[in-house]
């Protein structure tokens, strides 16, 4: 089995923290991708096997296919447990930072609070049924930005699925490369023309209290969101 370069960041008692690569599932196929990659390297690792107990494996948490990043697996039963509720409580139990490009400037920093659903929607209501819409809080810091784009550092106090991908939608600046909430056809100029084809979302890092569990981890930025302000053209990324 081919493992991506780096995909092991950190492990500890029951835990297990890789750096998920774009475009690798981990809930809707949870006999491959990610997961295979995880319980390869803890069966092949004699070393990484001292370090973290094995007798089962699961994601503690959501990642989008489409999202890199620190992902987090429970390596025992028992802590699959405790880190699934703890995730469940992660409003004020986990500090999670992303890395994202947006299409066009932003010019300080902010915070998107809009309610949205807990579930998938798309780019004709991000916010999903106004019944269904709970509490959501993402909080943002400029990075860097040109005419036509903008890396932002994001803070998620709340966890809503796709909620960084639903607010930047909301707020007029989606995601660069997300087809679902984004236009893809801008998508598909910045493959083109900058060949760059995923999302441009990243989670960096995590840091979370579980009982005795105590877990920090994060995961380098990708090369591709260098590329996409690399251009000497600013107009290849409009």
């Amino acid at each position: 089995m081919n493992v991506p370069e780096g995909f092991i960041l950190t492990a500890g008692p029951g835990w297990l923290a890789v750096n998920k690569p774009a475009g690798l599932s981990v809930h809707n196929d949870p006999s491959g991708d990610a997961l295979s990659l995880a319980k390869y390297c803890l069966e092949q690792d004699e070393e990484l096997g001292r370090v973290t107990s094995f007798d089962s494996l699961s994601p503690a948490h959501r990642l989008d296919k489409e999202t890199s990043g620190v992902l987090i697996f429970a390596t025992t039963r028992a802590s699959a447990s405790l880190l699934q509720q703890t995730f469940a409580e992660a409003d004020t139990r986990a500090k999670k930072i992303y890395r994202a490009v947006v299409k066009g400037a932003i010019e300080s920093e902010g915070r998107w609070t809009s309610p949205i659903t807990d579930k998938a929607e798309g780019r004709e209501n991000p916010a999903g049924k106004s019944a269904e819409r709970k509490p959501s809080d993402t909080r943002f810091r400029v990075v860097k930005s040109n005419t036509y784009l903008t890396e932002l550092e994001i803070d998620l106090a709340t966890g809503r699925q796709h909620q960084i991908r639903k607010h930047a939608a909301l707020a007029k600046h989606p995601v660069v490369g997300d087809r679902r909430y984004g236009d893809p056809k801008h998508a598909k100029m910045i493959e083109m023309k900058l060949g760059v084809g995923r999302m441009l979302l990243h989670a960096l890092s995590l840091e979370l209290t579980a009982g005795s569990l105590r877990i920090e981890a994060e995961a380098p930025r990708p090369r591709e969101f260098d590329r996409v302000f690399a251009s000497p053209d600013d107009r290849g990324t409009k």
